[in-house]
């Protein structure tokens, strides 16, 4: 519904900005843990394996639950015993974005920096959305073609494993808006059950990640100085990097730093709407899919081939 619902050419041409962004960030944000890890005594790779990649790797389920598997495969030990070492910068890593994302927000309110909710500048025609009045049977059709599209990302995780069924929605989304593939009608249908869900079932999933997904016992046993520190310079150095080279490529630093640097420190789907919605950037949800889901893919990639060496 996010993708769908927004301005093609605006979808485009911010995407096409926008991904490098965030590959460049996630460079600056590894190696900038890496080299203050080194500096802590806590070791360059260690520090990365262990603090930036499970930050960045997308949260528990499709995140750091198969980078356990990955590390425990190729290190031959226990995958719970690495999972309850990688769960903590995961949780933390989530926490404090959603405090930089807040804190970004409120520091350039009035700033030219900043977008109010939009990645790119653009003329207000692009912005105009058409409006919808609600309807039973349309909410309906929504709903089962969001649900298609979901049930298509399943099948092809079957084929492909490494890449979640999330990262398929987004890509095949994406394809569907670019090529204007949905008939405007149907294109409706799916908005306004997007509408419908974000209005009234955001507050109820956060809730549900406070209650069931922060292991605050797991965060506090971990919780020495040197994890804080490297855990805070993810989070500072991927809000700077993505805020600076986002200006330097013609998009709003604001959102920028929130859907590239902060998001991809966040806890995955949720810890994306987590983010979003108190930084009060929810129309940005597809973005920061697309970036969550691209990261955690690269993530498993390369923790399976650097946890070897």
């Amino acid at each position: 519904g996010a993708i769908l619902g927004m301005n093609r050419n605006l979808l485009v041409k911010a995407s096409a900005r926008f991904i490098p962004v965030s590959l460049v960030t996630m460079v600056i944000g590894a190696l900038s843990v890496g080299i203050v890890g080194s500096l802590l005594g806590q070791g360059f790779g260690h520090s990365i394996l262990y603090v930036s990649f499970p930050q960045m790797v997308g949260g528990m389920g499709a995140g750091i639950l198969p980078l356990s598997k990955i590390y425990a495969a190729n290190l031959h030990g226990s995958q719970a015993a690495i999972f309850s070492q990688l769960a903590p910068a995961t949780t933390l890593g989530n926490i404090l974005a959603i405090i930089g994302a807040v804190l970004i927000v409120k520091i350039f309110a009035d700033s030219p920096y900043n977008g109010h909710g939009v990645l790119i500048p653009v003329n207000k025609d692009e912005l105009k959305k058409e409006k919808l009045i609600l309807d039973p049977t349309q909410i309906g059709v929504g709903m089962m073609f969001a649900f298609s599209i979901f049930l298509i990302g399943v099948i092809c995780n079957a084929f492909v494993p490494k890449i979640h069924s999330y990262a398929f929605m987004i890509i095949i989304v994406f394809i569907l808006k670019a090529f204007n593939a949905v008939p405007k009608p149907l294109e409706n249908c799916v908005v306004m059950f997007n509408q419908v869900i974000m209005t009234n079932l955001t507050h109820a999933v956060l809730a549900g990640i406070g209650l069931s997904l922060i292991d605050l016992s797991t965060l506090a046993m971990a919780m020495t100085w040197q994890f804080i520190l490297l855990s805070l310079t993810s989070v500072l150095a991927m809000g700077l990097a993505s805020a600076l080279i986002g200006k330097l490529v013609g998009l709003y630093p604001v959102e920028t730093a929130i859907g590239s640097g902060m998001i991809n420190n966040s806890m995955g789907g949720t810890g994306n709407i987590a983010v979003l919605s108190a930084s009060d950037r929810m129309e940005m949800i597809a973005f920061a899919q697309m970036a969550n889901r691209l990261s955690g893919a690269i993530i498993l990639i390369l923790g399976g081939l650097l946890v070897s060496v």
